[in-house]
């Protein structure tokens, strides 16, 4: 099962649309994770990245932006981060199917609280195999996922693009040295080869009574 809890909400103004939890008996230890997944959705941007994965311990919470929807998912520590993409794919087109058309008109919380029984049908079928293997042919795009704690991103008060843009900056930064490094290396490595020919044309120009054979 990828997600714990999953929520969907709007872009622009945080409204959360649907949510579902996975043990309704566990939602007490879910209080603090979940609070903080609608304060993220107050937060993300139409500037914030695509899709990030945000520490909450003892939880990951993984969102995913699409079509001004943002989808949530709370899971486990040991949950890859490619299985709750994956799983958030599912869940943004199976919703985008059903609301696509309607996601401006609700102006109440969970407007759409009937789909989380499309979200249960998705934990219990693993996200569905089918769809899984159709997904898996597609670029998922997760190479370079954003990494941090969501403490420091709700509580800084700084924007994700703004991580985003450091977390660029920090790897423009490293390969702009590792740039330099090998340049500098190219250059010490021909001056010595360069040195090399000239004491070999000077050792075959000079006379040989000026070296001394052991």
């Amino acid at each position: 099962m990828a997600a714990v809890c999953t929520m969907v909400g709007r872009l622009g103004d945080g409204l959360v649309l649907a949510a579902s939890l996975e043990d309704e008996a566990g939602s007490t230890r879910l209080l603090e994770p979940q609070t903080q997944a609608k304060r993220l959705l107050r937060t993300l941007s139409y500037t914030s990245p695509a899709r990030a994965s945000l520490d909450a311990p003892p939880y990951l919470l993984h969102y995913l932006i699409e079509l001004d929807v943002i989808y949530i998912a709370i899971c486990d520590a040991h949950v890859s981060q490619e299985r709750a993409f994956t799983y958030l794919q599912q869940v943004a087109q199976e919703f985008s199917a059903q609301y696509g058309d309607r996601v401006k008109e609700p102006t109440r919380p969970y407007s759409f609280i009937e789909f989380d029984t499309t979200l249960q049908k998705l934990r219990r079928s693993g996200g569905g195999r089918r769809r899984v293997a159709e997904l898996d042919k597609k670029p998922q795009e997760v190479q370079h996922i954003l990494r941090d704690n969501i403490n420091h991103v709700l509580e800084s008060g700084m924007s994700l693009s703004d991580l985003e843009g450091s977390s660029s900056r920090v790897s423009q930064k490293y390969r702009g040295g590792l740039k330099n490094s090998t340049r500098r290396c190219r250059f010490y490595a021909k001056t010595l080869v360069v040195l090399l020919i000239l004491l070999i044309l000077l050792y075959w120009s000079m006379p040989g009574e000026y070296f001394i054979v052991l």
